[in-house]
């Protein structure tokens, strides 16, 4: 199997080198990034995609540029050109979900993206395999591991809120630009994914409430240590009793002793609320560049393998309703003072410069 690599940056790069530890006949012959790459690769580079994506000997084409029109473009023409597609790229992956996945099926080839979400940790095979034999009525988890990363050095180690961006820039789980992580936009990605695999219904980006951490204070810090508890980033969706849904992305205050709150640094923890299986949990490393290389391998030997794990359809659109539940939220105002708001729906706490859910009663 010969692939081509789109993207030779930290994820794209540690693809190459884990293929070639393989003892397969998996080979990385088309390598396509920066200019200054060529130094690296020689005769692997290739500047020309559309090369590329039209060369008959290319079987599968593994996606790690980053961002949205590019990789768009990378993608679809792979797919159209009868082309096996393994992506890291969430933001381009929740966003055209659908389209991809008719594409693959009406070309009679895989488009895969474990490594999408996680990390590491094998949720989307997971999902996929819970979903085909059960209902899943609940997700909650941390899934951002250059958040909690950063939370976790301010809460554990009292390290600032730059020190601990500029440590996880500098040590590879986060980006130049950590914004779309800071203000949940990468996990309001993730949870659509990861909502989309397991009700088998289109979901609009746009309807997921998000709130970002960006405004996080010492103030609040001390506030919720002083209660024997940590914030923790998540992404939830619950199944409502009229059959719509809630999804959201933001920060909770939980218990020191809950297996959130002992979720460190760049891990990553999933819970599934399953009809009949129960709590499941999912735990790893949910970011850097080993981890998600693996997770992009891992794909590249079901492709090879012959194994796709993702059969989604998507007719309908999955109803989201964010107003329903009744909960208690800790809120900073525009006065910097802290407040705690009891019997409150999002749209009660929307308009705060800050809010985090209570769920300091919660096992999780």
């Amino acid at each position: 199997m010969n692939i081509a690599i789109f993207g030779a940056g930290t994820v794209g790069s540690g693809v190459y080198d884990l293929i070639k530890k393989l003892n397969k006949d998996i080979y990385v012959t088309k390598v396509f990034g920066r200019p200054n790459k060529k130094e690296i690769y020689g005769d692997l580079y290739e500047g020309d995609i559309d090369k590329i994506l039209t060369d008959p000997t290319i079987d599968l084409v593994v996606e790690t540029l980053g961002g949205k029109d590019l990789a768009y473009e990378v993608i679809t023409k792979a797919l159209k050109n009868k082309k096996h597609v393994v992506t890291a790229n969430k933001e381009v992956a929740s966003w055209n979900f659908k389209e991809f996945n008719d594409l693959a099926k009406e070309n009679n080839v895989m488009f895969l993206f474990e490594a999408s979400v996680g990390g590491g940790v094998p949720i989307i095979k997971g999902i996929a395999n819970v979903a085909k034999r059960d209902t899943v009525n609940g997700i909650l988890g941390v899934i951002n591991g250059t958040c909690n990363f950063i939370l976790t050095q301010i809460q554990l180690y009292s390290s600032t809120f730059d020190d601990s961006i500029t440590d996880a820039i500098n040590l590879g789980y986060a980006e130049k630009d950590p914004s779309s992580d800071l203000l949940g936009l990468d996990m309001v990605r993730k949870i659509a994914i990861l909502t989309m695999l397991a009700t088998n219904k289109r979901v609009d980006l746009n309807q997921i409430s998000h709130m970002g951490i960006e405004n996080l204070n010492d103030k609040f810090m001390n506030f919720v240590n002083n209660k024997g508890c940590v914030v923790k980033f998540v992404s939830e969706v619950y199944k409502l009793n009229d059959g719509k849904y809630h999804i959201a992305v933001l920060p909770i205050v939980v218990s020191k002793e809950t297996i959130l709150a002992q979720t460190h640094n760049e891990n990553n923890t999933i819970f599934l609320e399953c009809e009949d299986n129960g709590r499941l949990v999912f735990n790893g490393l949910g970011a850097g560049k080993k981890p998600t290389a693996s997770a992009v391998l891992s794909d590249i030997l079901d492709v090879y393998d012959n194994r796709n794990y993702v059969n989604f359809d998507g007719g309908d659109n999955l109803v989201i309703d964010n107003d329903q539940l009744l909960r208690t939220y800790f809120v900073i105002d525009k006065l910097n003072q802290i407040k705690q708001i009891e019997n409150a729906r999002l749209s009660d706490v929307k308009h705060y410069k800050f809010y985090a859910l209570d769920k300091r009663t919660s096992n999780i």
